[in-house]
């Protein structure tokens, strides 16, 4: 392992600024992208969450209480991951 290489691991913020360096280099940008836990698992879409635990309703016999969920007033309104009633 090199100095550097050591130093950064003694010094965190030594890292994060040579990646940030690296990012601006190439044209890098960081966004933030919300992510959408259901189970153990996370997802990037919330349509592919709402897939998955529809799914899972149907096999649980929950599949009624998920239907009757779809026909709430709110459904379909989301806003960044915040629901908002009609």
């Amino acid at each position: 392992m090199s100095s550097r290489e050591e130093t950064q691991l003694e010094d965190p913020s030594i890292a994060r600024d040579a990646a940030a360096a690296e990012m601006a280099r190439y044209g890098i940008k960081r966004v933030p992208a919300d992510m959408f836990h259901y189970r153990e698992y996370r997802y990037a879409s919330l349509g592919d969450a709402l897939a998955q635990a529809k799914r899972d309703a149907k096999t649980t016999g929950a599949y009624a209480e998920a239907e009757q969920l779809d026909a709430a007033p709110w459904h379909g309104q989301g806003l960044g991951g915040v629901w908002l009633a009609s």
